[in-house]
């Protein structure tokens, strides 16, 4: 299998389509962080190993963020041949469907479920539970896919997988006897035993017979034993009952005779009970008499002690509101005090008010002249400054000198004729003549004749003419002409610049230069603070519009009025240090007021509480005046009966005397009635409650004759020994099929194992043809450090064999171990690859090899992708220059496809 194409599009935070298309060879996907490479791997996991109708949560980290879209992946691949197309959408209205390419086009195969089912066994892979796939739900890729998450080495490889290995070794010895056979039996092993645990299914015949069938038929056996057991007892306890019911039959019919009897004795006392109710009857009239007179007298005791009670309350109200009123007309004194007091301290303040703004408005006014007087000057210094300014742009106008670039040109072009003449001087010919008689000696053209030497330097062909004695003719060097010819081209530019600036000579010209400068120095700053203050004159000449209109609204200045004839008599202003006394004055004026007022508020609520509190007082005495009232009309209802309270207490005493007579008539008479009426009475009670007892045991004993009775009869109309021999016979059989059931099962999955055990040794062997792959290419890796891997039976990764003893994994650098682990991978790939092309998956997982080493990897990189098509994401592509692989670089923007390159 191996991949062409994958589209993904709202997966994470990829959500613009984004389409990869891959060689069957080495495919380098590079881009850097956050580019979305583990995101291309991730769908693609998705895509292949879980359902579309997923909502774990690892799935829905796949939507955007803060977004309702659906992550959508479509993925084309191949496989044994076929082509296939995989489009599933998650999430949001999930789908997924399978196409597979035809002649005249794409034809859907599987939808929905059916499709995750098809492309799960496309890689011998287990469907996921409840959640999101992971490592071992995905077959054979559990060995060639090793994405960022995954750990180096699995704890164990998949059943399939490691079926799938064994097969390898195995193919060339598989027969199509032998692979019928092998499918028949696990086949039949899987229809009866689980895959994992090998435990026998629920659905299998000896399952159900053992746990459903025998332990019903054991159940309905013991119920039918259990049934025969009742009836037997049933039986047997019937003869004791028949006999207890005939004994309490006949005991039953002397109880009857005996309450009868008991019952005529008690209607012969009809007298008896006459008598004791009239008696009863006047004792309860005597009490209830006696009753009505002692709660007549209790309320009249009562009341009067409320009517006492009340008389004290109601003098103590008239004395607490006669104080409330005097305590009410002092506060009220108190207020008008307070009130006169702040009263004259705001007069006091209103006075100091005024002068204090007299003194606040003549301190304004001393700033605002101040602040004139500012601005003024600052406005001159800005004329002054712009006077200036103009000045000494007339003078440098006037000042013919040469700008800083010229005149460093300048002195640059007179340093170069100073280096020509010493060039000149260094290579000219010297001539000195020593001629008798001192003749005239004449040059042509003319030499320099230094006098100090008497020699004259000739940098040029010279014609010498020594008068009688004849001519000399001196020749100088080519390289003497051209220094001079240039010496005297720079002669004649300088001359050029010295007219130009009208200057006898440089030195003259520097001082010139000089004065330039400093006036350019000065000019500019003249022009900063001209500048400074122009952008504020507008607002200087505005706020001294405004001062100067201040002024004049606010009267004549204090030596205006001092200058005034009246000035004399009236009383100098404050000074300036008067206004902080001012200001303290009337802090202190206004916290004696807010004292004064603050005592006056405090005195009118004492009054008005006082006033309440008097009202308060005069209400509660109203109340307690009217309820003394109506207790004395309550006292004088009370006694109109009875005249007067002595009347009352004199019947009061009669009614006692009354009812205790008649109590001790009633007390009497009871004496002697409980034994002439009570004994009747309790002998006709136990009576009929031993005859109700009897009626009771009897009608017991019958329910339970009966309930034996329906058992036994039951039990003839069922035949219940039939049915007991029946189930009997239905266990043996059963028993019977589970033991031949059990053995049969028992030889199949002794032969399961067998096969199994076989398939272990084909593993065994294929970890050797591994093991021989990865020794080599550890080999090449670690330059001959490490020459092999020690595998487990399961052909897992243990330890590193090298020239001593074999290093634990866990006990090597955490770099070799994992390209240790991925060797294997890439091996196994390589021995899968031998039959049909695999799809290698690896996320970015050789950021821990150094520059050599991973070069060394990338070589096994391209020989495994001659076997199977291998994507490789990285952040750094340089790594793996010089490798045949396609480069998808996710960092440019997508195109319609990659282009194939050597880098």
């Amino acid at each position: 299998m191996y991949v062409e194409r994958i589209s993904l599009r709202n997966w994470r935070g990829q959500r613009e389509p984004r389409v990869c298309d891959f060689d069957e060879g080495l495919n380098l996907i590079a881009g850097p962080n956050e580019s979305g490479k583990s995101t291309i791997f991730e769908a693609l996991a998705r895509a292949m190993f879980d359902r579309h109708t997923s909502r774990s949560r690892e799935i829905a980290a796949v939507q955007p963020v803060g977004a309702g879209l659906a992550p959508e992946v479509d993925v084309v691949f191949r496989d044994r041949g076929a082509r296939y197309r995989l489009c599933k959408r998650f999430l949001v209205n999930p789908s997924a469907e399978l196409f597979r390419a035809e002649r005249d086009g794409w034809r859907r195969t599987h939808e929905g479920d059916r499709a995750d089912q098809a492309v799960v066994a496309l890689f011998d892979a287990e469907p996921p539970g409840g959640g999101a796939s992971r490592p071992a739900h995905r077959g054979i890729a559990q060995a060639l896919w090793y994405l960022q998450r995954d750990p180096p080495s699995p704890d164990a490889w998949t059943d399939r997988l490691r079926t799938r290995l064994g097969g390898l070794h195995s193919a060339g010895l598989s027969t199509p006897l032998r692979e019928r056979v092998l499918a028949a039996l696990e086949s039949e092993y899987l229809e009866h035993f689980s895959e994992k645990r090998g435990q026998l299914r629920r659905s299998a015949e000896l399952h159900r017979i053992e746990h459903e069938e025998l332990p019903r038929l054991q159940e309905q056996l013991a119920g039918a034993l259990e049934r025969t057991r009742r009836v037997e007892a049933a039986r047997r306890a019937l003869e004791p009952l028949v006999e207890r019911e005939c004994r309490l039959a006949a005991e039953l019919r002397t109880a009857q005779a005996r309450t009868a009897q008991t019952r005529a004795a008690l209607e012969c006392l009809h007298e008896e009970v006459a008598r004791r109710s009239s008696l009863e009857l006047a004792a309860e009239a005597a009490r209830r008499e006696l009753t009505r007179l002692s709660q007549v007298q209790e309320g009249f005791t009562q009341r009067n002690r409320e009517l006492d009670r009340g008389e004290r309350e109601l003098q103590a109200a008239l004395d607490q509101a006669a104080r409330h009123q005097a305590a009410s007309a002092a506060q009220q004194q108190c207020a008008e005090r307070a009130r006169q007091q702040w009263q004259a301290l705001e007069q006091q303040r209103q006075a100091l008010e005024a002068a204090l703004a007299a003194a606040v408005a003549r301190r304004r006014r001393r700033e605002r002249l101040d602040e004139r007087g500012d601005l003024s000057r600052r406005l001159a210094r800005l004329e002054a400054l712009r006077a200036e300014q103009q000045a000494a742009e007339q003078s440098l106008a006037s000042l013919n000198a040469p700008t800083e670039s010229a005149w460093r040109e300048l002195n640059a072009l007179h340093e170069s004729m100073q280096v020509l003449r010493g060039q000149i001087a260094a290579s000219a010919v010297r001539v000195r003549f020593e001629l008798a008689g001192n003749p005239d000696v004449r040059s042509d053209p003319p030499a320099e004749f230094v006098r100090q030497t008497g020699e004259h330097v000739v940098t040029q062909p010279t014609r010498f003419d020594l008068g009688p004695l004849g001519r000399l003719e001196v020749r100088g060097g080519a390289s003497l002409s051209e220094l001079s010819a240039r010496l005297a081209r720079l002669e004649a530019e300088r001359a050029a610049h010295l007219h130009r600036y009208d200057a006898p000579a440089i030195e003259a010209l520097a001082e010139r230069v000089r004065q330039r400068t400093e006036a350019e120095s000065r000019l500019a700053l003249l022009r900063r603070e001209v500048a400074a203050l122009d952008d504020h004159s507008g607002a200087m000449r505005r706020r001294l519009q405004d001062i100067e209109r201040e002024l004049a609204e606010s009267g004549p200045s204090e030596a205006e009025i001092s200058g005034h004839p009246g000035a004399a008599s009236a009383p100098a202003p404050p000074g300036a240090d008067a206004e902080p006394a001012l200001v303290a004055r009337r802090a202190d004026l206004l916290a004696a007021i807010d004292t004064a007022r603050e005592a006056e508020q405090a005195a009118e609520a004492a009054q008005r509480q006082a006033v309440q509190a008097a009202h308060a007082a005069e209400r509660t005495a109203a109340v307690l005046r009217e309820r003394c009232a109506g207790l004395r009309a309550q006292q004088a209802d009370a006694l109109r009966p009875f005249g007067s309270a002595d009347h009352l207490e004199a019947q009061l005493e009669q009614a006692r005397r009354a009812a205790a007579g008649a109590h001790a008539a009633f007390e009497e008479f009871m004496s002697r009635h409980a034994e002439r009426i009570e004994r009747p009475k309790r002998e006709h009670e136990q009576a009929l409650e031993r005859e109700q007892a009897l009626r009771d045991e009897l009608s017991g004993i019958q329910a339970e004759i009966a309930r034996h009775d329906a058992l036994i009869r039951g039990a003839e109309a069922d035949d219940l020994e039939a049915q007991q021999r029946a189930i009997a016979e239905q266990v043996q059989r059963a028993q019977t099929r589970a033991a031949v059931l059990r053995r049969r099962l028992d030889g199949l999955q002794l032969l399961w194992r067998l096969v199994q055990a076989f398939q272990q040794q084909y593993t065994a062997l294929l970890s050797e043809a591994v093991r021989d792959v990865v020794g080599d290419w550890l080999a090449e890796l670690t330059e001959q450090r490490w020459r092999g891997l020690q595998l487990s039976g399961d052909a897992l990764p243990t330890a590193l064999i090298g020239g001593g003893p074999p290093l634990p994994l866990d006990s090597a650098s955490f770099g070799t171990a994992e390209q240790a682990a991925l060797l294997l991978r890439l091996a196994i790939a390589w021995r899968l690859g031998e039959s049909e092309r695999q799809l290698v998956v690896i996320d970015d997982r050789l950021v821990n090899a150094d520059p050599v080493r991973n070069r060394r990897l990338g070589a096994i990189l391209e020989r495994v992708s001659s076997r199977c098509q291998v994507l490789l994401a990285t952040c750094d592509a340089s790594r793996y220059a010089g490798l045949a692989a396609r480069l998808i670089d996710l960092s440019e923007k997508p195109r319609p496809a990659a282009q194939r390159a050597l880098f």
